[in-house]
């Protein structure tokens, strides 16, 4: 409804009946050309609140995301811990499995042996 064509025909209007026009017919042009700004202050004032919220609306993200890269950057070396702390484990777990199959061959050996002296 308030585009530029609206303005220039009431602007047209106010200039053909200020030459020649009635003081009635000028006023009316006037409260036309006043409800147009109004009609724009209006629009104007929303736009700005939408200006607004939407700064907001990225003050917020930028905070949470200025949040989130602090949590991020603590984390980037804390992993090293953790495959560290893998590697220990896999390491004990390899040096147990080897003990124990050298056990279990010990014993097996320790009874073959056993078993061919005392039965011969």
């Amino acid at each position: 409804m308030f585009s530029q064509e609206n303005f220039d025909e009431l602007i047209q209007k106010f200039d053909i009946l200020a030459s020649n026009g009635t003081t009635d017919e000028l006023e009316k042009v006037n409260e036309e050309l006043f409800f147009f700004k109004n009609g724009l202050d209006a629009e104007f004032d929303d736009i700005y609140e939408q200006g607004l919220s939407m700064n907001r609306t990225i003050d917020n993200i930028s905070r949470k995301t200025s949040e989130l890269r602090t949590k991020v950057n603590g984390l980037k070396d804390k992993d090293a811990g953790s495959i560290q702390n893998y590697k220990d484990i896999h390491g004990i777990y390899n040096k147990y499995l080897a003990e124990n199959w050298i056990l279990s061959l010990s014993i097996i050996g320790g009874s073959g042996l056993i078993y061919f002296t005392t039965f011969k």
